[in-house]
């Protein structure tokens, strides 16, 4: 067995891993590996095939906007960090760079409404974003009598439509103006063709591009696949595991097009780098009629389609997002936390298919079906081996297996975490330093996940853990996949 050099906990490891840590300026070997393998979202989205979800993106309005606005090329300061501090603010808009920025400033045209003026009207397609410069305006619900209902109000230095210019969906839902309201606005067509282009990107694109495009007479760089993934790695080899799993990503957002082009790159750059990228794909998917929000059926329909195990539709927690009548709505502010509440659901249910008695456990010949079933998850075989060992022929509880559910959604984080921490420590991890460097690292673990990892990968039973203990367990492939 392997031995450790013990060291003494760290006292000072949770400021250090704040001193240290920065999060990387590419975020694609992680996001896509996460998204691609281990995480939930791919457990419901991996058989699915969509031609395209930001293909409508590139194309020009067919209607023109009822109101062009005014360009103002010399904006003063206080609009201009005005603008800029509110898409710094905006999740969508976060991960745009400096010179992106500027050029949106630069854009944005200024557009007045009077009060009680519609903005726009739920249901129609929206080309263009909004940014309120001075008043407010109501954000409100077409309800099924005909209604309107006023849930939502924005202000100064807040943006809304964003959403629909991005991913071409339908208003989710309808703005008027509360009172005389001034806002600066930018359209589908500007934002692809004159922001969205980044020297940093172009730089990036030229490097890897490696064919000119066949059908355009300017012969324009286009990628290829292995191109891309090159791209985002930064690296000149190939993993063929990272390559499969890049492939699909790519796939399950842009469909089976021969050549990626930049400004698909651009696209797909400013999508993977911003926070959570997960949830936004799976938004889009469970979105099928792109209005903008779920309503009961759109999610009953996705999971019938493309879940394994059967889903209870009358369950507390669609009642609660959903309402007793089910004609509640969730939109996509709330959708990350029903997201994340419908998975630990899911996984209840699925146990509680197979625990039928209610004893609270199952073998572990059930544990892995389960997983295999419900989660549609390959597990590397030195990890399986690792479990047996742990286990010892014991079987998993209900609390075992979400903790395991967990621990295996988040296997490339939980790598970083391991690896970021020893690498500042200078030493392996005892469990102590593991939760520090989690919960610093905003990748928190509970005392029985935190157990679990242990389980798995302290091999020596000697209280600690290490990268070259992951290696050993997950398979060098693994580790390269996650970046470690």
């Amino acid at each position: 067995m392997q031995e450790h050099q013990h060291t003494h906990q760290h006292p000072d490891l949770i400021r250090t891993v704040s001193a240290r840590h920065h999060p990387p300026t590419n975020h694609f070997p992680l996001l896509l590996y996460a998204l691609t393998s281990s995480s939930q979202l791919l457990v419901l989205t991996h058989r699915m095939h969509y031609s395209s979800f930001f293909s409508p993106l590139f194309l020009p309005p067919s209607l023109p906007p009822s109101k062009t606005g005014t360009l103002v090329p010399d904006k003063s300061e206080s609009e201009r960090q005005l603008i800029e501090l509110a898409l710094h603010q905006n999740s969508l808009f976060t991960c745009l760079d400096e010179e992106q920025i500027t050029k949106f400033v630069k854009e944005a045209r200024l557009l007045e409404f009077d009060p009680g003026e519609t903005v726009f009207v739920q249901g129609e397609k929206g080309y263009d974003c909004f940014i309120v410069d001075e008043g407010e305006v109501e954000v409100m619900d077409a309800l099924e009598d005909g209604s309107m209902e006023s849930f939502l109000t924005k202000g100064r230095g807040q943006i809304f439509g964003d959403g629909s210019m991005i991913f071409h969906r339908r208003r989710s839902a309808t703005v008027k103006a509360k009172g005389k309201v001034r806002a600066w606005v930018v359209d589908d067509e500007v934002f692809v063709e004159k922001i969205l282009y980044s020297s940093r990107i172009k730089t990036l694109f030229d490097k890897y591009a490696s064919l000119k495009d066949p059908s355009d007479a300017r012969g324009d760089a286009v990628m290829t696949m292995d191109d891309f993934v090159r791209s985002c790695n930064d690296t000149s080899g190939i993993d063929v595991i990272k390559y499969s799993q890049l492939r699909s990503l790519y796939r399950i957002i842009r469909g089976d097009q021969e050549f990626i082009r930049f400004k698909d790159f651009s696209l797909f750059n400013m999508f993977m780098t911003r926070p959570d990228p997960e949830y936004d794909i799976a938004f889009l998917l469970f979105d099928r009629k792109k209005q903008g929000f779920l309503t009961k059926d759109d999610v009953l329909h996705f999971l019938s389609a493309h879940v394994g195990t059967a889903f209870d539709s009358e369950c507390d927690l669609m009642k609660r997002f959903f309402g007793v009548t089910g004609r509640k709505r969730v939109r996509v502010d709330d959708f990350s936390l029903f997201f994340n509440k419908l998975q630990n659901e899911m996984a209840q249910q699925a146990f509680l298919q197979v625990d039928p008695k209610g004893n609270g456990w199952v073998s572990l010949e059930v544990f892995y079906n389960l997983l295999s079933n419900f989660g549609r998850r390959q597990l590397p075989e030195s990890l399986v081996k690792r479990i047996d060992a742990a286990r010892q022929g014991h079987p998993v509880t209900f609390t075992d297996f979400l903790a395991y559910q967990t621990i295996l959604n988040n296997l490339p984080s939980l790598c970083t975490t391991i690896a970021t921490a020893a690498d500042i420590k200078a030493g392996p991890l005892s469990k102590d330093d593991f939760k520090v460097a989690s919960r610093v690292l905003n990748r928190r673990f509970s005392r029985a996940e935190s157990d679990i990892v242990f389980e798995l990968f302290d091999l020596n039973g000697d209280g600690y853990i290490s990268p070259d203990d992951c290696k050993r367990v997950l398979g060098a492939s693994y580790i390269k996949v996650c970046g470690v």
